[in-house]
């Protein structure tokens, strides 16, 4: 069943973003004019992490991060403020099996404080109420069903649960409609007191800048502290299929317009890129199944 239609605009939200054109001004560029982006990678915080009864909870709390609940720090609010007034590709934040992650491109110093201050603030402060909670389920089960009518997204989530078939890697991202809302306000904030942790995350400041020093100060102010919780390394293994694997999907829209899609995929083996040669690698066999399914 179609949930209520909620009309809410939403920073962050994959594939989702609203472009706006302004009128150039002149000015003079400075060290930090490059620097974009800013990103929080929780590598932990993940879908894969989810237990059954809190299947969905990553992708809800990236919603709730977004919208500041609890929040105190006055530059984080700030900050989170002018991001829901400008949204763009620039601002943005993804959950997905591996980890979620919060994109911010600021131009200046003074932004890049407020861009670390909402950064703590998201892994240090976040308070909801029970309200608050629906609410943004709302949001969740809205896009969730606008997936579920999403041709390609049915393929791709067919795709994935044959490729991972018995792994943890084949659960649907973002959980489903009626998984999200069994989660209940103590489900989700377990799950974000265990891996929202400041240890369980990596900052990285990418961009033409010299103040390098400045900026692990900063980082330095709002996160050398004591950290909550312990960091938690969590490995799943993946299928080795020797054999193809073959799999159909049949939509009725894809049926009437008398259309077939076809995918083609390979797995090898993941090795980590420990220097520049292992990077070359990567890239030549990405290139060769490029080449093999464009034929």
């Amino acid at each position: 069943m179609e949930p209520s239609s909620v009309e809410k605009e939403k920073v962050g939200e994959e594939e989702e973003w609203e472009y706006y054109e302004e009128e150039e001004e002149e000015y003079e560029p400075d060290e930090f004019d490059l620097l974009e982006p800013i990103e929080m990678l929780d590598y932990q915080e993940q879908v894969i992490c989810e237990e059954q009864n809190e299947c969905g909870a990553a992708h809800l709390i990236e919603h709730l991060a977004l919208e500041g609940y609890g929040y105190s720090n006055s530059d984080a609010l700030e900050y989170l403020q002018a991001l829901k007034d400008q949204c763009g590709a620039h601002q943005n934040a993804i959950t997905s099996r591996d980890h979620t992650f919060y994109d911010f491109s600021v131009n200046s110093l003074v932004d890049l404080k407020k861009a670390l201050g909402l950064i703590a603030a998201i892994s240090l402060e976040l308070r909801f109420s029970s309200d608050e909670l629906q609410k943004e389920k709302c949001v969740v089960s809205d896009k969730l069903w606008h997936d579920s009518q999403n041709v390609e997204k049915q393929l791709y989530n067919t795709r994935i649960a044959h490729v991972f078939q018995g792994t943890k890697y084949a659960e649907p991202v973002g959980g489903t409609i009626q998984t999200v809302k069994d989660l209940s306000v103590d489900i989700v904030k377990g799950f974000y007191m265990k891996w929202y942790v400041p240890n369980n995350m990596a900052i990285i400041v990418v961009g033409d800048v010299t103040e390098t020093q400045s900026i692990i100060g900063l980082i330095k102010t709002y996160f050398e502290r004591k950290p909550r919780g312990k960091t938690q390394y969590l490995e799943f293994p993946l299928p080795k299929h020797r054999k193809t694997r073959l799999t159909t999907h049949v939509n009725s829209a894809i049926v009437k317009r008398g259309m077939s899609v076809i995918y083609a995929g390979f797995m090898y083996e993941k090795k980590g890129c420990k220097c520049v040669n292992d990077l070359s690698i990567y890239i030549q066999e990405n290139l060769l199944q490029r080449v093999i399914l464009r034929g």
